[in-house]
Parts: structure tokens; sequence; C-alpha cells
């Protein structure tokens, strides 16, 4: 249509190679398990290969469970103490 802007090309967050590894799905239980170590101050690497994966999938549970008031703030932060 005349007068209106070209669409802009689109960056669509975690699509492509680089993110075909990660995981989006957790059952509550699991869910309740990680929240048990993140108030317990496990760092979130080890929290991350105890899932069995990457520490920036695991970063994206703890802002998901942060956005949902699930997850408590530590004083030892994201990456934790132990």
């Amino acid at each position: 249509m005349k007068g209106m802007r070209e669409r802009q090309k689109r960056y669509i967050l975690f699509t492509g190679e680089a993110h075909e590894n990660m995981k989006f799905d957790f059952t509550q239980h699991e869910i309740d398990k990680f929240i048990s170590l993140w108030d317990e101050g496990i760092p979130i690497a080890k929290i991350a290969k105890k899932f069995g994966i990457n520490t920036t999938n695991a970063g994206l549970v703890v802002m998901d469970l942060h956005m949902a008031g699930k997850l408590k703030e530590r004083t030892t932060g994201v990456f934790g103490s132990k």
C-alpha cells in the first residue's frame, strides 16, 4: 500500500541452530528442585549441570521464575556461592 512504511526485517529470539538444544519445558518436580537449589545458594552453573542444560538456559529459567515471583533474591546473586 502506498504510504506504508517498509516492513523491517525482524530478529526472533531463540530461533536457529544455536538454540536447538534449549529446553523450555520442565516438570513441576524439576521446577521445585530448581527453586530448592537456588534457595540453597547453589551456583547457576552447577544447577545447569544437574539439569543437563547450559547456563544460558538456566538463566532463562531464573528470569522466568523471578518474573513469576517464585524465586527469592539471594545475597550471592545469580551466580551463587557454593
